[in-house]
């Protein structure tokens, strides 16, 4: 929280930064020659002279004033512009500074280490199949995190609350549906339920149990 940080050591408010992050400098996501992206971070001095190595531009001077980081970034931004991605790796492991691929969708989802950590899970779900998910964010090994069900359309879950909690019958439940009171999902994809589904045959969607059966 380097807002906090900068009022402790300061007494004055760091006010906008945009899309500078104050606490590390240069950084950013910077477009590689092979039209790739990359995001580089620089936190310590050490990461900066490692870099500095190679961009002798970049002068130290007071890096976190805000001008100054954004020159700083230019800077980088140029350099990297004139390199292919694989090479600012290269670089960054050779030099030791901190610098990481901007993976786009496709590539995530079939990046094999965030399947094996867990990021990406297969989850079997009732209502919309066998999908592909994003997994849990924090793995923890006494108490691994897990998903029960993926998300339901907005108001699927209408007569199961009005019945079950606010003892509402059928005929009261239509009543507010002729109404407006209570409604129900647009028909978009990834809003409604899929093109199989009966709701004559979903005892969850009828109110008559809930999602753990």
């Amino acid at each position: 929280m380097y807002d906090f940080t900068y009022f402790s050591l300061t007494g004055e408010e760091i006010g906008k930064t945009g899309n500078l992050d104050p606490a590390s400098v240069p950084s950013g996501i910077f477009r590689t020659k092979d039209g790739k992206f990359v995001a580089i971070s620089i936190l310590t001095s050490s990461q900066f002279e490692a870099l500095k190595s190679l961009i002798p531009q970049l002068e130290n001077g007071n890096r976190f004033e805000k001008s100054r980081a954004r020159d700083l970034n230019k800077i980088v931004a140029k350099w990297v512009e004139e390199r292919n991605l694989e090479e600012i790796l290269e670089l960054a492991k050779k030099h030791r500074f901190p610098a990481s691929p901007v993976l786009d969708d496709k590539e995530i989802a079939f990046d094999p280490w965030r399947w094996e950590r867990g990021s990406i899970l297969k989850v079997k779900d009732r209502l919309l199949g066998e999908l592909p998910v994003p997994g849990p964010i924090i793995a923890m090994s006494a108490t691994p995190g897990k998903i029960k069900w993926l998300g339901r359309p907005v108001g699927y879950h209408n007569r199961l609350i009005l019945k079950k909690w606010l003892g509402l019958g059928d005929r009261e439940i239509d009543e507010l549906e002729k109404e407006g009171v209570i409604g129900y999902w647009d028909e978009m994809p990834g809003l409604a339920p899929p093109a199989t589904w009966d709701a004559e045959k979903d005892e969850v969607f009828r109110g008559e149990k809930d999602e753990e059966g």
